[in-house]
């Protein structure tokens, strides 16, 4: 049976609970940033603080590891989350460093970047740095400016919609 764009948006999972509905507003084939911001940020290591993640979602959410906040000024905190994204890397192997990013929005829908693979949720923001298993973060240079990027929660590893699916097909 094919899946129509209708059918999957109808019951694609939402683990985002204040989003109930909002999938059904984003048209075939689109994407949009559906909640937050998606901002350039100019990054400083040193407003990483180590408290726990404030979103009650991801703190709930699998595969999604927390380190804390960035404090970009002192009315805006964010978290900072890392996760395995199931995609293959230059040498086609898959990849086993973590991509720690600091979380500022949620997006849904087809991204450019995802061709191909059906309509989904996204976790946006710039990725600060990465992890290796039994290692400290491997942070961006401070005073990096960094665009957020878009990460489909389909494709993390033993993330909230279980078996992930690769990030990058070949074909």
């Amino acid at each position: 049976m094919r899946m129509t764009h209708e059918h999957l948006q109808a019951d694609s999972p939402n683990p985002f609970p204040w989003l109930r509905g909002v999938e059904r507003q984003v048209p075939p084939g689109k994407y949009l940033l559906v909640d937050g911001a998606a901002p350039t940020i100019r990054f400083d290591a040193r407003n990483l603080l180590d408290r726990p993640a404030e979103n009650r979602v991801l703190a709930s959410m699998p595969g999604i590891h927390h380190h804390g906040v960035y404090a970009a000024s002192a009315a805006k905190k964010e978290p900072v989350i890392s996760f395995l994204y199931h995609k293959l890397s230059s040498d086609g192997q898959p990849e086993t460093t973590e991509r720690l990013i600091i979380f500022e929005g949620i997006g849904y829908g087809e991204h450019s970047a995802h061709k191909g693979q059906p309509p989904t949720w996204y976790l946006v923001g710039p990725q600060i740095g990465t992890i290796t298993s039994g290692t400290a973060p491997d942070f961006e240079p401070s005073d990096s400016y960094l665009d957020s990027k878009h990460f489909s929660i389909a494709c993390i590893t033993g993330g909230p919609l279980g078996e992930a699916i690769l990030a990058n097909p070949v074909g």
